[in-house]
């Protein structure tokens, strides 16, 4: 396989750190839920996921997840940035598949829907798994929630609280990309001919 253009690599660095400063930004979405919060570090991914490939998108996601888990180092990240790489990834991922397949507003919109909805439902699993073993690791003192009150937790909070975000995310997406997708696929004049590696 060719490397890949010096400046491919850039535009992947530069967007995970937009997407580490971005993430500082916490916003709660249900009172109730205070450690549920919105940030925007997505939208740098599905940029990136549209402008050069989903297999982009993706390594930003994982790249700011990695440089977030470096540079604010909590514990309780051990689980969440996990969760967070994989929704990420399969927003990134599925939406950028989709847009791949045909460059159209309107396959646009159809590449967010898909990949909110594609998300929400992998953080189904991954919510059943990894909340409980969040509890044994964080809160072993507090009584373990039982199969009924994760269900009614994932029901009432996780699902809509995914679907909020996701739908945010895709709605900034939607108005950001074109003013800055030509930036990002364009090729520098000292990358041209540098390998024959072709961006998306």
């Amino acid at each position: 396989m060719p490397p890949m253009r010096l400046s491919f690599l850039i535009k992947i660095s530069l967007l995970s750190a937009l997407a580490v400063v971005l993430m500082q930004i916490q916003v709660p979405i249900f009172p109730a839920h205070s450690y549920l919060t919105y940030d925007p570090s997505e939208v740098p991914a599905l940029v990136g996921a549209f402008a050069l490939g989903p297999a982009a998108g993706m390594a930003v996601v994982v790249l700011k997840d990695l440089l977030q888990l470096v540079s604010h180092f909590n514990p309780v990240q051990l689980v969440g940035l996990p969760i967070n790489a994989i929704a990420g990834c399969t927003l990134v991922g599925v939406a950028g598949a989709v847009y791949k397949a045909r460059k159209k507003k309107s396959v646009a919109v159809l590449a967010l829907l898909l990949g909110v909805v594609s998300m929400t439902l992998a953080m189904i699993p991954c919510n059943l798994i990894l909340l409980p073993i969040f509890e044994r690791i964080f809160l072993p003192q507090s009584p373990p929630s039982q199969p009924d009150q994760v269900l009614q937790l994932l029901l009432a909070v996780f699902i809509p609280f995914n679907l909020v975000k996701g739908t945010i995310t895709s709605f900034i997406t939607f108005l950001v990309y074109k003013r800055v997708s030509p930036t990002l696929k364009s090729v520098p004049r000292w990358d041209v001919g540098l390998t024959s590696y072709n961006e998306p």
